[in-house]
């Protein structure tokens, strides 16, 4: 995979830094897909590993049980 220098690009730094994590999350997402509306496991684990990371996440987001938004604040 091609590294590309992101020292002034705060987002695509933590992406770099965390590949291997967001590329097992792809994984697991795809090992378990499911219906629309119905994203309970994905919901549950993409939480949990923004969470893990400092994001504060607000969980059923416009009423929605699978939709969460996430925010994250650097210091």
């Amino acid at each position: 995979m091609e590294v590309i220098e992101n020292k002034g690009n705060v987002i695509a730094s933590w992406i770099d830094t965390h590949e291997e994590e967001l590329i097992a999350a792809a994984n697991y997402l795809h090992a378990h897909p499911e219906l629309a509306y119905k994203e309970y496991l994905a919901c549950e684990y993409l939480g949990k590993f923004l969470e893990s990371h400092g994001f504060e996440v607000t969980y059923k987001t416009a009423d929605i049980d699978t939709a969460f938004t996430a925010v994250w604040r650097s210091n």
